[in-house]
């Protein structure tokens, strides 16, 4: 991605402007690819008052926006020292990062020539990325406490769209399953098939949000390593505890997210064998749904070119969350990386 960037320096102030004139959207997986998102998936087949009907569901990449100079991203960030502290402010206009996805459907209905089921429905289902241009006003603050490093943030952001529970939508909307008898009703009484478009509920809503973090960092001194299992082994070790959370002032929809999300996070790191051996762990949970996500990683320096690589996913939580859904794609990575 093209990209340009300018600061100066005004005394303690820092100014930096961030432009990405060509924006790169991301890839939709495909159906069989094991990331894509199970929340999407729609059985080939759906119960309803009208009984079972079959269901054919598309599931098409994104449609990237043009690249015109109205489609880049701008970001401005202000930055000065108070005593210890340092702060900044920001402001960022562009392409919201964050994966949504919107929904479109038809059903097809023909006569049978059967008393019995004089009708026969097939619905199709599109279901495609959505892209939205959204606004962040944000400031984040760090600064030493005693031994640790304290680091806070918050941002307000404009025009985020949010994901709908909607995976059942299909056979239990009632102004849906109205809008197929009634069309029903007419292709039964003409004789002559008839396609109409579902009116299918929102599967993403656009709401203000607010997100703050706060969090702490320690890197470990050789007196507190000797202090706790006497011997230096744990000098250096570096502990980072996080919390994000995330509000939706206007939550009146059946949002994924509750009204307040927490996250917390945790990274553990060190090395050993004179820094050949780099050791980290990377811990989110989600104490709203009881997501969880843990990423143990190894890596060692067979020359300074060559490291071996050890990697191990574990997700964790229930199914219908954004975490969750991947309980059951856990990994192991095991290569090589080379550096020229």
């Amino acid at each position: 991605m093209p990209g340009a960037r300018l600061t100066s320096y005004f005394g303690d102030w820092t100014a930096e402007v961030v432009w990405n004139p060509i924006y790169t959207a991301i890839r939709f997986p495909n159906r069989q690819d094991r990331w894509f998102p199970p929340l999407l998936e729609v059985p080939d087949r759906v119960a309803t008052t009208l009984g079972t009907l079959p269901v054919r569901t598309r599931y098409p990449d994104v449609d990237e926006p043009p690249h015109t100079l109205a489609s880049s991203d701008v970001g401005l960030r202000i930055m000065r020292p108070v005593g210890s502290a340092e702060l900044s402010a920001s402001v960022f206009h562009g392409w919201d990062k964050t994966a949504t996805f919107g929904t479109r459907g038809t059903a097809t209905l023909v006569p049978t020539g059967d008393s019995a089921a004089p009708v026969a429905t097939n619905v199709d289902l599109k279901i495609f990325p959505t892209l939205h241009r959204v606004t962040i006003v944000g400031w984040d603050l760090a600064v030493p406490v005693w031994v640790l490093a304290l680091r806070a943030e918050a941002a307000w952001i404009h025009g985020r769209f949010f994901p709908l529970r909607i995976r059942d939508q299909l056979g239990s909307d009632p102004h849906l399953v109205a809008t197929v008898n009634d069309a029903a009703g007419r292709v039964a009484a003409s004789g002559e098939g008839e396609t109409i478009t579902l009116p299918l509920m929102p599967s993403e809503l656009e709401r203000d949000a607010v997100q703050y973090g706060i969090g702490f960092d320690y890197t470990m001194t050789e007196a507190v390593s000797r202090r706790l299992i006497g011997s230096e082994l744990l000098a250096r070790s570096f502990v980072l505890l996080q919390l994000i959370e995330t509000v939706i002032p206007d939550h009146d929809a059946p949002f994924l997210h509750d009204q307040i999300e927490h996250l917390l996070g945790l990274t553990l790191r060190q090395t050993f064998r004179d820094d050949r051996l780099l050791a980290e762990l990377k811990i989110a949970y989600n104490p709203n749904h009881g997501d969880y996500f843990l990423w143990p990683q190894l890596s060692y320096k067979l020359t300074p070119t060559l490291h071996a690589l050890f990697e191990a996913r574990v997700i964790g939580g229930t199914a219908t969350q954004e975490i969750g859904q991947y309980r059951d794609h856990d990994g192991i990575k095991i290569g090589l990386r080379r550096f020229f």
